[in-house]
């Protein structure tokens, strides 16, 4: 189906491609955890971020050329925001992968779902639920429980790990109001080059440039599949998605994206099934589970207990 005919569907078919959309992006960001962690340990962190975001981004401006060529200052003024916020999302997460397992990443990233209310209330005015109250206190005993090793002990990747959900929530938030502005495809273009250029910057200062003509072939595989799948295709169908589903429907099916990351670290990196992680994992489920769909829950448990 051709994006120019949505306009004919129902609203209800709409939220059904947009929810089925956003299940497929997370089933390919699902891997994603385990593909950053092994490339990390041969190209270092900012630069694993531009080069997936930047060949990323060629690879969906050469897909829609004639498209691109309608870009306007609006339209990457527009983008500036998100790009930015997408940057910090994926350098933070990046960052963390050096030092903690992919499922404990994917966990942190997760709890994103907690946050968007919050910014949806700060930058939209959408005063979140009491359920989300109650989902963010339960999403800081999860992120506790992943957080410390030992009573009083936290490391810097935690905090950026933490930093990163934040990041990713704002970014969701920013285009969702921004969606209706800017062509999807435009805006997934400009905000993954936005972040690419901004992680170059920052590689060229900080990081050693990785022998990309030494890296072995798994390494080589992992990057095209960040680049073209996670990042190119995957943001063009999360702006497609969030046309046709509200921000917390989207953070919500995206942050299962989670629990797939973490499956995926255990078999395929052979990552511990640890305590703290089983807890701090089911909670977070919880909380996001209570965040989006308390209201419906306790008002059917209200009219039960009446009846």
């Amino acid at each position: 189906m051709k994006i120019a005919n949505f306009d004919s569907l129902t609203d209800r078919e709409k939220e059904k491609i947009g929810t089925i959309v956003a299940f497929i992006i997370v089933i390919i960001w699902g891997y994603s955890f385990v593909a950053v962690k092994n490339v990390v340990e041969y190209v270092p962190p900012f630069y694993t971020v531009a080069i997936r975001k930047i060949v990323g981004a060629l690879f969906l401006h050469f897909l829609f050329f004639r498209r691109m060529l309608k870009t306007s200052i609006k339209d990457v003024m527009i983008s500036i925001p998100i790009g930015l916020a997408l940057f910090s999302g994926f350098a933070l997460q990046t960052s963390s992968s050096q030092y903690m397992e992919a499922g404990k990443v994917a966990f942190y990233t997760g709890s994103m779902v907690v946050f968007v209310p919050f910014f949806a209330w700060i930058i939209a005015k959408k005063k979140p639920t009491n359920t989300a109250f109650i989902g963010a206190f339960i999403a800081f005993l999860g992120l506790s429980a992943l957080t410390f090793k030992d009573v009083g002990v936290i490391e810097i990747a935690d905090i950026t790990a933490i930093l990163c959900a934040v990041m990713f929530a704002l970014q969701i938030v920013l285009i969702s109001i921004s969606i209706n502005k800017i062509s999807s495809i435009r805006l997934a273009v400009l905000q993954i080059y936005i972040s690419g250029f901004t992680s170059l910057l920052f590689a060229i200062f900080i990081e050693e440039p990785p022998d990309l003509l030494a890296l072995p072939n798994n390494i080589i595989y992992s990057l095209i599949y960040l680049s073209v799948a996670c990042t190119g295709i995957a943001y063009l169908l999360q702006n497609i998605a969030q046309k046709f589903i509200t921000p917390s429907k989207a953070s919500l099916i995206m942050s299962l994206e989670s629990f797939l990351g973490a499956f995926f670290g255990i078999i395929f990196l052979s990552e511990p099934l640890t305590i703290n992680l089983a807890v701090g994992g089911m909670l977070i489920f919880l909380a996001i589970l209570v965040s989006e769909r308390g209201n419906d829950i306790f008002s059917k448990f209200y009219l039960i207990k009446k009846k």
